[in-house]
């Protein structure tokens, strides 16, 4: 009996120490993060009409930096290269439609407010939101159109979007979103009168990785 009762407080003395322990590793926000995102680019314009998904849809991949300003808001810097495209000339286009085809490389860089919905300290998934501004440019550009004018090639954008954000651990988070950008230029390259007939614009949708650097207790 002696030695039982020696076992179970043994047993319990573990069990308290453990779950001590395990109550210290509180989550802990931090103050700047990296991360990275891929997936895919999508034109939205008079050249996407009756086309298929894949022929206006690309890939692309971004890098970002974000700093936390105030609990669940944090500015984001983003750095991101892709590809837009768009073909509609089928055998089955309708006669009155435009037809046409470009492609082209982008570059884009934007700085966002991110705004968390939910605790993500407390809990382990939140829903966000994005907005901000940036610019970019297109190279590389072919077309069915011609020429594009270089004017045309440089543009800034209002990128709005949002996800879902998931915590691995204290370091670690996965999260899938999706962003359209606001007040682009002419991206397909339609002339005329069809460019102001003709707003079109891209989005992207992905998933990425965030690495949480630092603790609010450090300067740097």
């Amino acid at each position: 009996m002696k030695i039982l009762f020696r076992i179970i407080l043994l047993f319990w003395g573990i069990m308290i120490t453990s779950g001590a322990l395990h109550a210290q590793k509180k989550y802990v926000i931090r103050k700047n993060g990296i991360g990275m995102t891929g997936g895919f680019t999508n034109y939205l314009g008079e050249l996407n009409t009756d086309a298929s998904l894949k022929s206006h849809t690309s890939l692309y991949g971004s890098a970002f930096y974000r700093h936390r300003l105030y609990h669940k808001t944090y500015l984001r810097t983003e750095g991101m290269i892709g590809m837009l495209r768009a073909d509609n000339r089928s055998i089955d286009s309708y006669e009155n439609e435009i037809t046409g085809a470009f492609r082209t490389r982008l570059l884009e860089v934007t700085l966002k407010a991110e705004y968390e919905f939910l605790d993500i300290s407390k809990l382990r998934v939140t829903p966000y939101l994005l907005a901000g501004v940036g610019a970019y440019i297109l190279f590389d550009y072919e077309s069915t159109m011609g020429n594009k004018e270089t004017k045309n090639k440089l543009g800034t954008v209002i990128p709005v979007g949002g996800g879902v954000k998931y915590k691995i651990n204290n370091r670690f988070k996965i999260f899938a979103e999706g962003n359209i950008r606001l007040l682009t230029k002419n991206i397909d390259n339609l002339k005329g009168f069809l460019v102001n007939s003709n707003p079109n614009t891209y989005f992207t949708v992905g998933a990425g990785l965030i690495y949480e650097m630092k603790m609010l207790n450090e300067l740097w």
